[in-house]
């Protein structure tokens, strides 16, 4: 028999709908704002969708998962239906709307503010009014006080504003508060899991506060120069959300100071594929790009938009989250003493202990920053600003943290 189609990359909510356990499943990638809601029984013969198993072979596996009770053909065409109309699935249909979908993106000249009256405010105003209030204490406060050094590089959050807005304050006061800088190389994270350790895009970030410049002269040098094209996987940044936040509080700072600057928008994959250390083609471009911006003509800031620890059910956790949170608390400030000491390797590894159960989304983009934050500026000073931790809706915990360095 025929195999059926895969499950794609989905995000997944339990929750209690009417009083029933329900799962809800959305596409991870936004080609579809369509969602499926699924009984457990109906879950159960999603999560089977392989793309190897038959109709036959997730019959006989749900038949021993519910004491042998039989399921119908009819009932898992009528799942695969419903997971199809939402564009969940590996099909011709879903293939059909992803050519689309890449077709329009590709001939637009500018990436799209994706999670704009999504994520945050698409008006303008309401944008500048809901940034200002993160500033309130427990944020940094209104006032901003001149300091000296030159900030060279900022860790802030990826998290939603509403979550995690204290956070990213801390993080952008110290940028108010300084000389800023005419490029912000943005290490971003690709969640998506695209092949290649680097994503690029050479396409200007539109905001509800301005168009964000991206320097293509750099960015098609930094290909040159590695051999790399780095912007052949592009299409997963269309909603990647780590470097479009950044974009946001970077123009809302351009706003209160005044000044142009333009950005280099790079998203980290995974480094390591084989579960080790930061393979060679990491350390090509990190060397390529650490040469690029030693001779740039202006002043470079390094920006690290991550989260940290991913913890709970929602994430596949068994463990009681109160738990979690007590221990992500202890290993992340170790793994943040190691980024304030620019001890790049140290620190990736100390994120992937005990097989990566913390999962800490931004680990290669913090290894990144950290490195050439070494190579670049072995004199900086790494502070930790702000750590934080929040709920997540389908129930877990996601850590984050700020940090500045300055020369």
């Amino acid at each position: 028999m025929i195999p059926l189609p895969a499950l794609r990359p989905i995000d997944v909510m339990p929750m209690r709908h009417q009083g029933a356990m329900r799962f809800l499943l959305k596409d991870l990638e936004g080609f579809s704002e369509k969602a499926a809601l699924l009984d457990p029984e109906e879950f159960f013969v999603a999560a089977c969708l392989d793309g190897k198993s038959t109709m036959d072979q997730i019959r006989s596996r749900f038949a021993r998962r519910f004491n042998m009770k039989l399921l119908p053909s009819a009932k898992i065409e009528k799942i695969l239906a419903a997971l199809d109309e939402c564009h969940l699935l590996d099909s011709p249909r879903f293939q059909e709307r992803r050519t689309a979908v890449k077709k329009e993106y590709e001939q637009f000249p500018r990436r799209r503010a994706a999670l704009a009256n999504e994520s945050y405010p698409g008006e303008e105003i309401k944008l500048m009014n809901l940034l200002d209030q993160f500033f309130v204490p427990p944020g940094p406060g209104r006032e901003v006080k001149a300091r000296t050094g030159n900030l060279i590089g900022l860790v802030a959050p990826h998290i939603d504003f509403l979550r995690g807005g204290v956070a990213y304050a801390w993080a952008y006061q110290e940028m108010l508060s300084r000389l800023t800088a005419d490029l912000y190389v943005i290490l971003g994270v690709a969640h998506a899991g695209p092949p290649l350790p680097f994503i690029l895009t050479l396409k200007d970030f539109e905001t509800p506060l301005g168009l964000v410049a991206t320097d293509r002269d750099l960015g098609n040098e930094l290909m040159h120069t590695t051999g790399v094209d780095l912007a052949q996987h592009e299409f997963v940044l269309r909603r990647e959300h780590s470097i479009e936040f950044q974009a946001v509080w970077l123009k809302y700072v351009s706003r209160k100071r005044e000044g142009s600057f333009k950005i280099l928008p790079l998203a980290c994959a995974h480094f390591a594929q084989n579960g080790g250390d930061p393979e060679e083609p990491v350390h090509r471009v990190l060397e390529e790009l650490a040469h690029l911006a030693a001779r740039y003509p202006g002043k470079v800031c390094f920006l690290a938009g991550v989260d940290l620890s991913h913890v709970g059910p929602r994430f596949g956790d068994q463990e009681p989250v109160k738990e979690l949170v007590r221990w992500i608390e202890f290993e992340d400030q170790k793994s943040l003493r190691l980024l304030e000491e620019k001890n790049s390797l140290e620190f990736y590894r100390s994120a992937m202990i005990q097989k990566g159960k913390r999962k800490v989304c931004g680990a290669s983009a913090l290894y990144a920053f950290s490195w050439l934050m070494q190579r670049l500026y072995p004199q900086a000073q790494g502070r930790l600003l702000k750590y934080g931790h929040a709920p997540d809706p389908a129930g877990g915990e996601v850590s984050f943290a700020s940090m500045a360095f300055v020369v």
